[in-house]
């Protein structure tokens, strides 16, 4: 009887030490599956914030890059519409002093007139200049309306070509003009030579 009573109980402590060790397994096995998937969620966290970051990163670089493609552009803009703007100035320039020269030939070969000196040749000259002018002023305009179209820089080269083009044609007209109102006035001056001389001899004769 006392054998079976110390083999129960050993029997007991042996079941009771199995129970606590497979507990404690149990529970480290179980501590271990939960930090494993801390783990990896933290890690699947960190990819989408990753991801995010990166997408953010990407949306601020292209936004940059456009911005930046903008500025370019206004600063071509910029300086095409300055460029544009002193060509044009310099074309109203001679377009006016042409005008202006013309103004003031005529009123001198009507004052010849006036004095009965022939002016048939200052008149067909200064008629032949007011058309040059007139054509001068025809590619000025159309030159104005060639730089006044909207430039971007896809089309910079063929815009620039074009411009020099029909500049050069305003300038070859305003060129022609010059020299017909020069024609002109070195008409006007052999004509009161013309008359000079002849008051000369007329006196002389007297």
């Amino acid at each position: 009887m006392k054998k079976y009573l110390i083999t129960t109980l050993v029997l007991a402590l042996t079941l009771s030490s199995t129970s606590v060790f497979a507990n404690k397994m149990t529970g480290t096995t179980s501590n271990e599956i939960n930090n494993r998937q801390k783990i990896l969620n933290n890690v699947s966290v960190q990819k989408e914030q990753m991801k995010e970051k990166i997408a953010s990163t990407s949306a601020q670089i292209k936004e940059k890059e456009v911005q930046l493609k903008k500025e370019v552009e206004q600063k071509l803009q910029d300086r095409i519409s300055l460029q544009k703007s002193l060509l044009l100035k310099g074309f109203d320039v001679a377009i006016s002093t042409l005008n202006s020269l013309a103004t003031r030939t005529e009123s001198r070969i009507e004052k010849l007139d006036f004095l009965s000196i022939d002016t048939s040749s200052s008149t067909l000259l200064l008629s032949i200049a007011k058309n040059k002018i007139f054509a001068a002023q025809t590619e000025v305009n159309t030159l104005t309306n060639l730089v006044s179209q909207n430039v971007s820089s896809s089309t910079t080269k063929l815009a620039k070509a074009q411009i020099k083009t029909e500049s050069d044609k305003a300038k070859n007209a305003i060129k022609s003009a010059k020299d017909a109102l020069v024609k002109t006035i070195a008409s006007i001056e052999k004509s009161m030579e013309k008359r000079n001389s002849t008051s000369t001899v007329a006196t002389s004769t007297q």
